[in-house]
C-alpha cells in the first residue's frame, strides 16, 4: 500500500518524548469531538495522538492506531510498544512514529534494535534507554515452535499402511472416485457414531475429509475406502466426468426438494495418488501432537514460526 504517515520522530533519541508532546499540542482537535487529534491525517479520526496521566502527574503521549495504543512514550525516555493487530499497515504506522524500525514478517510485528529483531507479541515491548542518547536491547527469549522428528515419525509410521493401500487402488482405478461409490460407503457408515458428520448432496462423507482422516482407525482396513472418498470430499479432481444428473421426482412440488440438486450434475473425479502424501502430511502437521518449542535468543533476521517472547 502506498505509504501515507509522515515522519513525527527521528533517530534514537531520548528527546522522542518532547516530540510528541510537542505534537500533541500542536494538533488542534476535531470541532466537535472529545479532543480527538488525528496524529497525520485529519481524515483517519481512528488514527491519533493522546495524552494520558500518571500516578505522580507525570504526562505520557501515545500514538493510536484504529483506535488502540500502538506506542506511549514515558518522561524517562521509557517507550512501550504495543503487541496485537499485527499488519503491514501498522508497520508503516509504527514506523512514522516511533524512532525504530520494524518489519511484518512470519505474520508479526518485529522491532529492529542493536542489529537484532525482536518480536513484538502480547503485552508487547518496553523499551528503556541506556544513558548513551539509545536504546537497551529488551533481554528474553524467543519461543519458536518447531517439528519434533521423533514424533512425527511415529504418526507417519501409522499411516503408511493406509497410504500403500490408496496407491494401489488408485492405480486400478486410474485415480477415478466414482460418486456412486461414494454414496454407497456414505449411506454404510453415516450412522456409525465414529463417524456420522453429515453428508452432502455428493453423496461423498463429511465436510471436511481431513477431519475424517484424522479420527481415523489406520488399524483397521475396512475404512479405508471410506477414509480416502472423505479425504478428497470437495475437491474438484484434476478431471471430471458425469456420472449422472439430477431429476425431480414424480411427485416434485415447489420449495420441497432442494434446487441445488436439480441445477447440479453429479460427477465422477479424477485424482493423483501424489496429492495423498501431501493431505495427509497436512493432516498430520494441523491435527497431531508433533511439535516442540525451543527457547532462543534474538537473531539478526525474524525467525519463523515464533510464538511468543518472553522477557528475562
Amino acid at each position: 500500500m502506498a505509504y501515507r504517515y509522515r515522519k513525527v520522530t527521528k533517530g534514537l533519541s531520548v528527546n522522542a518524548y518532547d516530540t510528541m508532546r510537542n505534537l500533541y499540542h500542536s494538533t488542534k482537535p476535531i470541532r466537535g469531538s472529545d479532543n480527538l487529534r488525528p496524529i497525520a491525517n485529519r481524515r483517519h479520526q481512528d488514527e491519533r495522538i493522546a495524552q494520558g496521566v500518571l500516578a505522580d502527574g507525570s504526562a505520557i503521549y501515545s500514538a493510536l492506531f484504529r483506535n488502540h495504543e500502538a506506542v506511549t512514550y514515558y518522561p524517562d525516555g521509557t517507550i512501550a510498544l504495543r503487541g496485537g493487530g499485527a499488519c503491514g499497515e501498522k508497520v508503516d504506522f509504527l514506523n512514522a512514529h516511533s524512532p525504530f524500525r520494524f518489519v511484518y514478517q512470519y505474520q508479526h510485528m518485529w522491532c529492529l534494535l542493536n542489529s537484532l529483531y525482536i518480536p513484538v507479541i502480547g503485552e508487547g515491548l518496553l523499551m528503556t534507554p541506556n544513558g548513551e542518547g539509545r536504546y537497551s536491547t529488551p533481554q528474553g527469549v524467543i519461543h519458536q515452535r518447531v517439528i519434533d522428528r521423533a514424533k512425527i515419525k511415529i504418526h507417519r509410521e501409522r499411516y503408511k499402511p493406509f497410504l500403500n493401500w490408496a496407491r494401489v487402488f488408485l492405480e486400478m482405478a486410474d485415480g477415478w472416485l466414482c460418486v456412486g461409490t461414494g454414496k454407497e460407503l456414505s449411506d454404510h457408515y453415516k450412522n456409525d457414531p465414529r463417524w456420522f458428520r453429515g453428508t452432502n448432496n455428493l453423496g461423498y462423507c463429511g465436510s471436511n475429509g481431513k477431519t475424517f482422516l484424522k479420527y481415523g482407525d489406520m488399524s483397521d482396513t475396512e475404512l479405508y475406502p471410506y477414509l480416502l472418498f472423505s479425504l478428497f470430499d470437495g475437491f474438484y479432481g484434476h478431471e471430471r466426468r458425469v456420472s449422472s444428473t439430477a431429476t425431480p421426482p414424480p411427485d416434485y412440488e415447489p420449495g420441497k426438494f432442494h434446487m441445488w440438486d436439480l441445477s447440479l450434475d453429479k460427477y465422477d473425479k479424477r485424482v493423483r495418488y501424489s496429492d495423498v502424501p501431501k493431505i495427509v502430511e497436512q493432516v498430520i502437521l494441523k491435527y497431531e501432537d508433533v511439535y516442540t518449542i525451543r527457547h532462543r535468543p534474538p537473531d539478526t533476521k525474524p525467525i519463523g514460526n515464533t510464538i511468543a517472547f518472553e522477557n528475562a
